[in-house]
């Protein structure tokens, strides 16, 4: 269960950071999650952020009569991506194509293409998801956008034990639309 994501959105130009974090609780082997990204995402494009980013966010932007500055916001692309070797481009019964996967820490990422809601939902369902009821027409809409789709679930292998902290995912893409695609979660 998921009762709450937290999510930060950078923007400089073109260039776009969303980091979410969850608050899953329960099996992990029910973990899922779908992202609309408009573009294929590599394992270099995708990292692991540190929770303290949102604890410090928080802190730096409550309400008090104060002013800041800053001039030096970084994030290291080059951060431990870890690629699984697993190359794209395979073709599904469900119109579905695979164009990246690969492994970050404790996930399990594949970005999708889909040439309809209802072969994505099967595709994703085939995999373990559980999608909130009323999102094929959400899903559509992004179909017609052109966009592809991160689904991430949890490699059971890399973690140690429960119970566990899931580490926020940080996503890099280039777009010109400045936009927080996660309708998904609304439905």
């Amino acid at each position: 269960e998921n009762s709450a994501s937290q999510a930060i959105l950078v923007r400089d130009g073109q260039s776009t950071i969303l980091t979410l974090a969850n608050d899953f609780s329960g099996d992990l082997s029910d973990f899922g999650l779908l992202i609309p990204v408009p573009e294929v995402l590599q394992a270099e494009d995708v990292t692991l952020a540190s929770e303290e980013a949102f604890t410090a966010l928080d802190a730096y932007t409550a309400p008090r009569l104060v002013s800041y500055t800053c001039n030096d916001f970084y994030v290291d692309y080059d951060a431990a991506a870890e690629d699984s070797g697993a190359a794209g481009g395979g073709e599904s019964a469900y119109g579905v194509t695979v164009e990246s996967s690969f492994q970050v820490g404790a996930y399990d990422i594949s970005v999708v293409s889909a040439t309809g809601a209802d072969g994505l939902t099967a595709w994703l369902e085939a995999r373990g998801f559980v999608l909130p009821q009323g999102s094929d027409n959400i899903i559509d809409s992004y179909i017609q956008e052109n966009f592809y789709f991160l689904a991430a679930q949890i490699h059971l292998e890399e973690i140690p034990g429960y119970p566990v902290f899931l580490s926020p995912l940080q996503f890099h893409y280039e777009t010109d639309n400045f936009s927080l695609p996660i309708r998904i979660g609304t439905s």
